[in-house]
């Protein structure tokens, strides 16, 4: 009788081993299911910042339709190990994946893309020290190549270089990308964003092309609201008209290395062809990258008979039209 029992207990074992590798082969299986939401065509990019939670990363996946579950693909990288060597990047997903699959692209090291973005405002020098911080960019080759006039002109540009046509928008760099490449798909931007009304426009108003981004250039430094750019504008435009000098404080400081501080009295004397404060009309090109709603401003300023402005808090300016206006207008915004 006691053997009887004991070789039943070692079936029991066994038929309940099976039955345990099979629930757990099952609950894999689930937790390990493809997504059923279909992607673009373009494929969707998901960009992991360093330092991301295993959690955070797993919604992100959900959310953009890669993996089904965010649960499910927390669980199996926990489980399995991988946790700890995802990947920081941007991935480009064609398709839904199993959490194994997205897991093993993630923690491949393979970032497919780098993500660059180019606030608006930049010059050519903050451009080159955004591009060089992905790694894939030499900060060098890049000044160097934007400045040449050559690069202009190969573009079609009449410039003295690529000051301003470098359109601010995030890009995504691949191992293969190189200055040029990625000026290739700024001034695509740029052309989206400076549509032939836009040209037909310049040229009605007796503008050139570089004009008008010049303009915009200094709107953009000028400008910390949308709401405020035409009326820069009409500024600008007015005084163009009265052949008065423009005085834009920040053509003043361009071509500084690294200006990062206060505009002050000893900058508006200093001697360069960019200083509006020594020079009549525009610059001799942009000083900076100017966005869509800088470029329209310069092309559609407001209808006024304004002047002067001056920066009065919370990002406004007070507009008038006399000098004198103007200069309590300064006092003012110095005593409150």
């Amino acid at each position: 009788m006691k053997k009887r029992k004991k070789k039943s207990a070692r079936v029991d074992f066994k038929l309940f081993a099976i039955i345990a590798v099979l629930a757990l082969l099952m609950g894999y299986a689930v937790l390990n299911r493809q997504g059923h939401s279909t992607l673009s065509a373009d494929g969707v990019m998901v960009t992991i910042e360093p330092g991301s939670s295993l959690l955070s990363i797993a919604h992100q996946l959900e959310n953009a339709g890669v993996v089904a579950d965010a649960r499910s693909f927390a669980l199996i990288a926990a489980v399995s190990g991988r946790m700890r060597k995802l990947q920081a990047g941007t991935y480009e997903f064609k398709t839904p994946l199993r959490p194994t699959e997205a897991l093993a692209i993630l923690t491949s090291g393979k970032v497919m893309y780098f993500r660059l973005t180019v606030p608006e405002g930049s010059n050519i020098y903050d451009i080159a020290e955004l591009a060089a911080a992905t790694g894939k960019i030499n900060k060098r080759e890049f000044i160097d190549t934007a400045l040449s006039p050559s690069t202009a002109r190969y573009f079609g540009f009449d410039a003295p270089n690529m000051e301003g046509f470098l359109y601010p928008e995030t890009y995504y760099l691949t191992e293969q990308t190189s200055s040029l490449k990625l000026m290739e798909r700024m001034v695509a931007q740029f052309r989206k964003n400076f549509p032939e009304k836009y040209q037909e426009r310049a040229q009605k108003m007796g503008m050139s092309t570089l004009d008008v981004i010049t303009m915009a250039s200094m709107i953009e430094k000028e400008a910390v609201v949308s709401a405020d750019k035409p009326l820069i504008s009409s500024v600008f435009h007015n005084r163009l008209e009265k052949r008065m000098r423009l005085q834009s404080d920040p053509t003043a400081v361009y071509g500084i290395p690294g200006f990062k501080g206060r505009i002050l009295p000893m900058h508006l004397k200093r001697q360069s062809l960019y200083n509006t404060y020594r020079h009549r009309g525009l610059p001799p090109g942009p000083i900076c990258s100017p966005d869509h709603d800088s470029i329209k401003a310069a092309l559609y300023p407001a209808s006024t008979a304004y002047l002067y402005f001056v920066a009065t808090g919370g990002g406004r300016h007070t507009f008038t039209t006399s000098l004198e206006d103007h200069n309590r207008a300064v006092n003012s915004t110095r005593y409150n």
